[in-house]
């Protein structure tokens, strides 16, 4: 049976292993990891959630990313934060979109 993952939205769509390791690809990279580890944090990390996303039929973003930081926390902290900066970077980049145009406020 096809994994499917729960974004945050309430859709779904089917879970995607490929999708995980291009995000760690881009932090380890971020995180100027050597060459020689990137490919042992990628297939580690990825290993470990499979063994959980395994056990079920859906699982949800939060549960993935908390999966994956947990292990990477292990690993190598610098791709936590790298990971972390990434999504603090998407935060800052939505912010704008949503939040509407301040007005002036006169204290006397």
């Amino acid at each position: 049976m096809q994994k499917k993952v729960i974004k945050k939205s309430g859709k779904s769509e089917k879970f995607n292993k490929n999708k995980i390791k291009k995000s760690l690809a881009r932090a380890v990279k971020e995180a100027r990891i050597p060459a020689y580890l990137k490919h042992t944090i990628i297939e580690e990390t990825t290993y470990d959630l499979l063994q959980y996303v395994n056990n079920f039929d859906e699982v949800t973003t939060a549960k993935i990313r908390d999966i994956i930081l947990f292990k990477l926390q292990q690993m190598h902290p610098a791709v936590v934060m790298a990971w972390i900066a990434y999504e603090l970077q998407k935060i800052s980049e939505q912010i704008p979109k949503e939040m509407p145009k301040a007005k002036k406020v006169i204290i006397s």
